[in-house]
């Protein structure tokens, strides 16, 4: 598959086995309910370390924001020196809405209404009722991405709390643009501010509320005298005080710090012209620093629970606040160092083409596969028997599957609605170039001809969840100007 000039190798990759890890993660996370050998599931879970990779699906989700802020700053920034400073800001906020939003209307319609009959089984009805209940009366927060705020529990499309967070995130990044393009110091300053700011905010959360890391959670979930003997039903009702107390997973200002370091991650990029020259040792340190980080954030917290123990206070504040940014900053070196040229056969195979296809219905993905998983286990005649290998053709199933709904739903409306947005926002035609006289100098002429070819190639479009699902062109915004589609992982 041809790809374009401009384009950022390996982020296909990336994006592909990010959306697997949010569908592994879920499928392990779903099976744990309504179990036929729930005494054994403690023993399953810590068996050995290689769960932690799957407890380590949260992760996939950062994975997103981080390439949500490289995308929207990569090609912000570009936009805006070739426009010498101007973006059409409300322009570009509609084309965001109507891009993401026809998609995820019809996945909560559809889960409101006609997935109630696409199955039959001893728990089919009650969950797709429950489907129904939750979204009857807010759904319309989802469609305004105001879903992770109001109310301060809700239940509706469950998995949609990440578009709400990367909406948000959207509507910002002008100022942190902006801010860039006309001071790099203050631009860089106002971003790592709010990397701090958000860091810190995590850690008293954790520091002040007692709270502690997922993966410590799930293991407390799997132990037979938590799952006999503590109440694990999801609250109902929450205040509002609770909920900004004690929420450091679905709150944007928890969240945006990952956001943040792949702004950075993206204007350095751009900075750099994508080529980013290091000496091979450093570039071998800094392997060696990504994938020993990345495996102490993943496989750190192992010993808690294989023994289900719960981390001291400054502990969990510690790992809930330098752990997203540090997750965030190994994808960024792996983004790097693969652009420039040190990643050798992991840029090859992330970069292989295979991915594109694939890349481009991430999103569609990431709105149905809950609903496919879910399906799963409530058309069963008998509860699940959770064992790994059982999980691993569920798990591969549905992924399938996933895929499949995901492709229907991108050629149905996803993709149309590409069309009728490149039709409704038509690029530039590029401005024809002035001549002063019949002779061009040899500089005038290739200049005159990389404007033309500039103008006129293909460029990728992000729509900037870092989720990629089709490619249009529309030179009135710069998301317009280059979407590569996303998802929304979750």
């Amino acid at each position: 598959m041809t790809k374009h000039p401009g384009t950022i190798p390996v982020l296909d990759g990336i994006r592909v086995f990010s959306m697997t890890w949010v569908v592994l993660g879920h499928a392990y996370n779903g099976a744990l309910y309504g179990l036929e050998n729930a005494t054994e599931v403690g023993r399953l879970i810590k068996s050995n370390a290689t769960m932690m990779s799957v407890i380590g699906g949260v992760f996939a989700v950062d994975t997103f924001f981080f390439l949500s802020g490289l995308l929207v700053a990569y090609l912000g920034i570009k936009h805006l020196n070739k426009t010498n400073g101007r973006i059409n800001v409300p322009l570009m906020y509609l084309q965001r809405y109507l891009r993401l939003t026809p998609a995820y209307a019809f996945a909560i319609l559809f889960c409101m209404s006609l997935y109630r009959y696409c199955g039959s089984g001893p728990y089919w009805t009650e969950v797709a009722d429950s489907f129904r209940e939750q979204c009857i009366n807010i759904w319309w927060t989802n469609l305004l991405y105001i879903n992770n705020f109001y109310p301060a529990i809700n239940y509706c499309f469950p998995v949609a709390w990440y578009l709400a967070n990367d909406m948000q995130f959207y509507i910002l990044s002008p100022i942190f643009l902006y801010a860039f393009y006309r001071s790099k110091i203050a631009g860089s300053l106002l971003i790592g501010f709010i990397c701090f700011g958000s860091m810190l905010t995590s850690g008293l959360l954790t520091y002040f509320s007692e709270l502690q890391p997922i993966a410590v959670l799930f293991s407390l979930q799997a132990s037979v005298f938590f799952r006999f003997f503590i109440n694990t039903s999801v609250p109902m009702e929450l205040s509002y005080a609770d909920k900004f107390q004690t929420d450091t997973y679905t709150t944007p200002w928890c969240r945006i710090s990952v956001y943040m370091i792949g702004m950075a991650t993206g204007l350095l990029i751009y900075e750099k012209k994508r080529k980013i020259k290091m000496h091979w040792a450093v570039a071998l340190l800094g392997w060696i620093a990504a994938v020993g980080t990345a495996c102490a954030i993943l496989y750190g917290l192992f010993p808690q629970v294989r023994d289900v123990s719960l981390l001291s206070r400054d502990l969990s504040t510690f790992y809930e606040t330098f752990a997203r940014p540090m997750w965030a900053l190994c994808v960024a070196w792996l983004t790097v160092a693969c652009i420039s040229g040190y990643g050798g056969p992991i840029t090859t195979f992330l970069d292989w083409s295979a991915f594109k296809p694939l890349s481009r219905l991430t999103y569609s993905v990431f709105l149905i596969h809950f609903l496919v998983l879910t399906g799963y286990l409530t058309v069963q005649e008998r509860p699940f028997h959770l064992s790994h290998v059982n999980v691993v053709f569920y798990y591969l199933s549905s992924l399938a599957i996933s895929f499949g709904c995901g492709f229907v739903l991108s050629i149905c409306i996803e993709w149309p609605i590409m069309g009728l947005m490149k039709l409704a926002f038509p690029g530039a035609k590029p401005k024809p170039v002035k001549q002063t006289s019949n002779v061009y100098s040899q500089q005038e002429e290739k200049t005159a001809m990389q404007t033309d070819v500039e103008k006129s190639k293909a460029e990728v479009v992000v729509n900037g969840n870092g989720i990629k699902t089709h490619e249009v062109h529309d030179n009135s915004g710069f998301e317009a100007e280059k979407q590569t589609m996303q998802h929304t992982a979750l």
